[in-house]
């Protein structure tokens, strides 16, 4: 499609393995020091954060954690560019903690720094954040919960641990679990992933003047504008949509990258916000994607396949 973005191919990392030599496929990716490593999430062992050496290209620490880790996410957006930054956030299906590598024990958990839900509450599956320090959490029932700055700095409330409570929560479409999100650096846009399509959601209120992570939305929560193939281009995939977690670029954002099976799918953000919904490029390699993540300042894309890990250089469609 014209003014899309396709990925094209520039370098490949061999075989991601842990430090005892074990091949694994990486569940989730996350740039960290200033874009020099790459942390890798390994669904067979959800207690532990492999750390991978992008110069090396090899996995270089495991880090432990007493809690299960479903998601990572940095502490405010694009924090994970500052190579003295150290600390992230880990996510779960209960709640949300701090990790920090620099702890002298095993465990890398933050302890005054962890929050959980009750069981009443939807199961957690993933999250982001602002250049604000602004999040927000997606959901099992398709839910999206906005948190402003201040919550996100509040002590925690009591021996429970309990999270802090939600500015504003959007309800999901069909009730799809949401698998992935991403938010923009000003807050303004949400892309949440589902299996068969992306939801990109407007959060600003009052022309611009504050937004749905300050300010309580109620009756003025937004339409949000719905991705999804075209049926030919389903066809073109292989039939059956099985979306990756969707990113926005980096700031000033102007594209949107998934995946689904072997095949990149990038849409012309510019053209989402006009509702110009179908304006998206698709490019295929050689196997499944299994995560994909930017490099800030760049127009490059790493990519995690089963076996290794890809950098893309992204390219005007002409």
């Amino acid at each position: 499609a014209a003014g899309a973005l396709a990925p094209q191919f520039e370098t490949t990392i061999d075989g991601v393995c842990d430090g005892e030599g074990r091949a694994f496929a990486p569940s989730r990716t996350m740039l960290h020091e200033g874009d020099r490593s790459l942390l890798l999430l390994n669904d067979a062992k959800r207690d532990a954060v492999y750390r991978m050496d992008l110069e090396r290209g090899e996995v270089v620490d495991e880090w432990r954690t007493s809690r299960d880790v479903r998601e990572l996410v940095a502490d405010t957006k694009h924090a994970q560019s500052d190579a003295a930054h150290r600390t992230l956030l880990g996510v779960n299906e209960r709640g949300f903690f701090t990790l920090d590598a620099r702890l002298p024990n095993a465990d890398k958990v933050v302890g005054e720094r962890v929050y959980q839900y009750g069981r009443s509450e939807p199961a957690l599956t993933c999250a982001a954040t602002t250049a604000r320090g602004q999040m927000v959490l997606g959901t099992a029932k398709g839910d999206l919960r906005l948190f402003s700055e201040r919550h996100m700095h509040e002590p925690r409330r009591d021996a429970l641990r309990l999270g802090p409570r939600a500015t504003t929560k959007l309800p999901g479409i069909e009730h799809a679990p949401i698998i992935g999100i991403d938010v923009t650096a000003d807050s303004k846009w949400i892309v949440a992933t589902t299996r068969t399509y992306l939801l990109v959601v407007p959060t600003s209120l009052d022309r611009g003047a504050t937004n749905g992570f300050e300010t309580r939305m109620g009756a003025r929560k937004p339409r949000p504008r719905r991705l999804q193939l075209r049926a030919r281009d389903v066809q073109r995939v292989g039939g059956d949509v099985n979306f990756r977690p969707a990113r926005f670029n980096d700031a000033p954002e102007t594209s949107i990258v998934t995946a689904s099976g072997r095949f990149v799918i990038t849409w012309n953000f510019r053209k989402v916000k006009q509702n110009r919904l179908h304006v998206y490029s698709i490019a295929a390699l050689d196997d499944d994607v299994m995560d994909n993540a930017f490099v800030a300042h760049t127009q490059q894309v790493l990519v995690a396949l089963p076996n290794d890990v890809q950098a893309l250089s992204r390219t005007a469609r002409k």
